[in-house]
């Protein structure tokens, strides 16, 4: 963990640099962390992240246990259950692995 929160610090662009650079910058850094991510081979996680839209913002937990969904539930800002997500709704939904296939 302490390797990817590293990644982030360090990685970037200086301010001379043009717009093609900083886009090439940014795949250059996903790449990296799509690597670290498949190296670190992680089957059992939690993560939380937020989707947003024209409509109120959501987050999301997904708890992943030896490689599967284990539960999946939408959250307020501070951290409360609103929904407990059904099953039939998993697919909407992403987990690390499908941010890097």
């Amino acid at each position: 963990m302490a390797l990817l929160a590293g990644v982030f610090l360090v990685s970037g662009c200086d301010i001379n640099c043009d717009s093609t650079n900083k886009e090439r910058s940014g795949l250059d850094q996903l790449d990296d962390r799509r690597q670290q991510w498949q190296e670190l081979a992680l089957v059992s996680y939690d993560i939380r992240y937020y989707r947003s839209c024209f409509c109120a913002i959501e987050y999301v937990r997904i708890s992943m246990v030896e490689g599967a969904v284990a539960a999946m539930q939408t959250e307020d800002a501070e951290g409360y259950v609103t929904r407990l997500i059904p099953v039939e709704e998993y697919a909407n939904y992403y987990t690390i692995d499908d941010f890097f296939p």
